[in-house]
């Protein structure tokens, strides 16, 4: 699944204009989620410059909310204008129907002393359709 999604988006991507600084996408590089989960951990995302990545995803079953469990993901992502989309396929975890889908975007925050952050907010579908997936960089 993975290779058929950076193909699909292989040829977009050849005729985007680049837009983060150092000539890549905007979203490549290192992200965490924007806040600390209650299990005093946060999410990671790793994306790279051939389109692929790795996240590792803290998340409870909805039968027992304090039983945190990891989940570690393969990504490939690619994007369209602003919008980006990644296909995340569990390869460490319950991995019980766990693959799914986030589309994202790219923004910043005003962190009110002049400085700005970026933001990555994403929904996924699925199960991890009503789980926060919001990131900021490290």
């Amino acid at each position: 699944m993975r290779q058929r999604i950076v193909r699909a988006f292989g040829g977009v991507l050849v005729g985007l204009g680049l837009v983060a600084c150092g000539g890549g996408p905007a979203v490549l590089g290192d992200w965490e989620s924007d806040k600390r989960l209650e299990n005093g951990e946060k999410n990671e995302l790793e994306l790279n410059e051939d389109y692929t990545g790795e996240a590792m995803i803290w998340a409870t079953p909805a039968s027992n909310p304090t039983l945190w469990t990891q989940f570690r993901f393969e990504v490939a992502w690619g994007f369209e204008g602003a919008d980006y989309n990644f296909d995340l396929n569990c390869i460490e975890g319950p991995c019980n129907g766990d693959d799914f889908d986030m589309d994202c975007n790219v923004f910043l925050v005003d962190n009110g002393d002049g400085s700005e952050s970026e933001k990555l907010d994403c929904e996924g579908d699925k199960k991890w359709a009503s789980y926060p997936l919001q990131w900021e960089r490290p």
